[in-house]
């Protein structure tokens, strides 16, 4: 039986990427916390549910949404990134699914 698991890239991604409690970055000081638990989190979500694919979603390079149009105050409350390492971990974990 053919079994497709499809994951929310940006979702799992900006979650593990945010998490708080830990850090882990490399001896030249790259902070790859996120890289980590989004790995782990893949590697768990595939080993609990068995898919024979896994496919993972990732948003348009452009805005495809007017959110901000409907609604002004989208993401008005989120809190800014803690540090510039998101967009370094975003892309490495893009590159790690795709490979």
């Amino acid at each position: 039986m053919t079994r497709l698991l499809v994951l929310d890239g940006p979702g799992v991604a900006y979650g593990a990427i945010l998490k708080r409690g830990f850090q882990l970055s490399t001896s030249d000081g790259k902070v790859v916390s996120g890289v980590y638990s989004f790995w782990k989190t893949l590697k768990g979500v595939v080993a609990r549910h068995a898919p024979t694919h896994v496919a993972v979603a990732w948003d348009a390079p452009r805005s495809t949404y007017e959110r901000r149009r409907w609604f002004p105050g989208y993401k008005q409350d989120r809190p800014h990134a803690p540090d510039e390492s998101i967009g370094w971990q975003l892309a490495t974990i893009r590159e790690l699914v795709e490979h």
